[in-house]
């Protein structure tokens, strides 16, 4: 989930940010906000931001000094500048900065979109680089491996090796190593099963010369999946559809969308699997994030209380798993182009 700040010398551009754009929906956290570029470096270095979002002009230190401090410092935090004038130049000199985008006020409906489709982009570039990480150096990553070999989970490595499919093919060298760190660990396993040592780790240094050799990432994926369907061919059955895994998850979904403490760990750790895997293997298998179909089914229980009932719209928004009236108005306006109550009111005069 990425992490933003806002920084703006206008208090009400911060506050319009803060509330206007449905931060949890975007699978983001918004960690706080500043008035000049000083105070906001000052409080960025307390906190794990990823994204910033800042004015270009701006007292004391103005937005591309803040950018300028904070690549130098935190190569990996993504910014977007706004501003009231185009400044190409200024623009062209954030390219060195990590900028993401150029936009110009005032804010309005379409410039709050352009916003939020830029923050959801950095956060899938970002969701991307922290998977990858994960597979190469995470240690739960290879706890995961181990437990689902012990428990005949073959589902967990076919939805790995679409994702490899999916989103490594242009990542050869480290598509390489987390190939060779499957098999060794699958290498692991079958020494546990009670085969014999010497030959396993015979064959084990012959494939790790082989992957280190082959050519193209589609050919170490399909090379590393085969090893791993004959070692499954040999283990009790365990089998569920990716399909059928993800029917199990929107129906959890459905039974639960009512909690407002139903969050993508909390789902993750229900399923056993990690949070990237499981988010990954849903947006795969559905078009969309567990995060988005949670908001829709939160949204159509919403519309169908506002049309059947007359409850408080603060009820509705808290019967439908929002913990925020104010973010339940603004993610329904934005989906349904108009405020409950306004949508209510049609509704009553359409049916009188």
């Amino acid at each position: 989930m990425a992490r933003v700040f806002v920084v703006d010398d206008d208090k009400k551009v911060c506050e319009c940010l803060e509330k206007l754009i449905d931060w949890q929906s975007l699978e983001c956290e918004f960690v706080g906000m500043a008035h000049n570029g000083e105070q906001a470096y000052r409080m960025i270095e307390e906190r794990q931001v990823d994204i910033v979002i800042t004015d270009l002009k701006m007292p004391v230190m103005s937005g591309i000094e803040l950018c300028k401090k904070l690549h130098e410092k935190f190569k990996n935090i993504v910014s977007i500048f706004l501003s009231a004038y185009e400044d190409f130049a200024a623009a062209q000199l954030g390219l060195e900065y990590n900028i993401k985008k150029y936009i110009l006020k005032p804010l309005d409906e379409y410039k709050l979109k352009e916003i939020s489709d830029t923050v959801a982009e950095i956060n899938n570039q970002l969701s991307n680089e922290q998977y990858l990480h994960y597979l190469l150096s995470g240690r739960n990553f290879e706890d995961d491996v181990r437990n689902n070999l012990q428990t005949y989970n073959w589902l967990f490595f076919e939805s790995l090796f679409l994702e490899m499919r999916e989103n490594f093919t242009e990542h050869y060298s480290l598509l390489q190593a987390v190939c060779l760190k499957m098999i060794n660990l699958l290498y692991e396993y079958l020494k546990t099963l009670g085969f014999d040592e010497k030959t396993v780790e015979s064959k084990q240094m012959t494939i790790n010369e082989a992957v280190s050799k082959i050519s193209g990432t589609r050919n170490i994926i399909e090379l590393t999946e085969s090893m791993f369907k004959n070692v499954f061919c040999m283990l009790p059955k365990k089998l569920d559809s990716i399909e059928e895994f993800v029917e199990e998850i929107k129906a959890y979904l459905n039974q639960n969308y009512a909690n407002q403490n139903l969050y993508l760990p909390v789902i993750a750790e229900k399923f056993g699997f990690s949070q990237q895997h499981l988010r990954r293997l849903f947006k795969n298998e559905t078009g969309t994030t567990i995060t988005e179909y949670l908001v829709k089914k939160r949204l159509d229980h919403s519309e169908e209380l506002l049309t059947k009932t007359d409850m408080l719209i603060k009820d509705i928004a808290e019967c439908c798993g929002f913990s925020e009236s104010h973010a339940f108005i603004n993610c329904f306006s934005k989906h349904f182009g108009k405020s409950p109550g306004k949508y209510r009111d049609d509704i009553k005069c359409r049916d009188n």
